[in-house]
């Protein structure tokens, strides 16, 4: 479906920085037409939302909504939908859309959003977004430096550089502090790599639930 919208060329590149690099150096009329090839009822929704009206996210357009914005580089909407998203998962699951049409950095700030909580609750039969969101909160996991996990050449444990402090290797060899006590301290294995570890822990169908639960429990 194709529609015609006028609007005011400096209000559009303000509010959707997508159209910034095409208008910009225009030299035409500050009005300007556009068509539009897309589902008609979200960009109007869109373009009374630059216009100040006000209109409503809802549990059945929000996603696209998201998707829109996030396109149009519409920052400050593209918050207020992820947090509208964030609070309204449960419902919004359930409706037959395709979550697949959000992209990595948009699922990933919604993780961010949502508490572990929420999301081991998360009622979602289909798994159309509760894997993918688990995935991207163990990669907040692994942003923390702290978090960073190593693997010991003797006994293939899995520890933090904090835990090596006071975790005791069953394999290594054991030597004498200079207080007189017995150390067996774990050793990093350097051609160990975590994110080997965890496409390997996938290629053995491990759900990303599952993979995420053990890296934090051991974390």
């Amino acid at each position: 479906m194709n529609k015609d919208f006028k609007c005011d060329k400096n209000l559009l590149i303000t509010n959707m920085k997508y159209f910034e690099k095409y208008l910009s150096d225009s030299k035409s009329l500050d009005d300007i037409d556009i068509s539009v090839h897309c589902d008609i009822n979200i960009f109007d929704w869109l373009m009374r939302y630059i216009h100040r009206k006000e209109p409503t996210i809802e549990i059945k357009n929000s996603v696209s909504i998201l998707i829109s914005s996030d396109f149009l580089q519409m920052a400050e909407l593209v918050e207020e939908a992820l947090t509208f998203v964030a609070r309204n998962l449960e419902e919004i699951i359930q409706l037959p859309i395709d979550m697949n049409c959000m992209n990595s950095n948009l699922i990933k700030r919604l993780a961010g959003k949502i508490s572990l909580y929420e999301l081991n609750n998360l009622q979602d039969k289909k798994d159309k977004l509760t894997s993918t969101l688990f995935m991207k909160k163990l990669e907040f996991l692994f942003e923390e430096e702290h978090n960073q996990l190593h693997r010991c050449v003797n006994c293939s444990s899995l520890y933090t550089g904090n835990q090596r402090e006071w975790m005791q290797c069953p394999k290594a060899n054991l030597f004498i502090d200079f207080h007189g006590n017995v150390v067996a301290k774990h050793q990093s294995d350097k051609h160990w790599d975590i994110n080997k570890f965890v496409l390997f822990l996938r290629q053995k169908q491990i759900a990303w639930p599952e993979i995420f639960w053990k890296m934090f429990a051991r974390l």
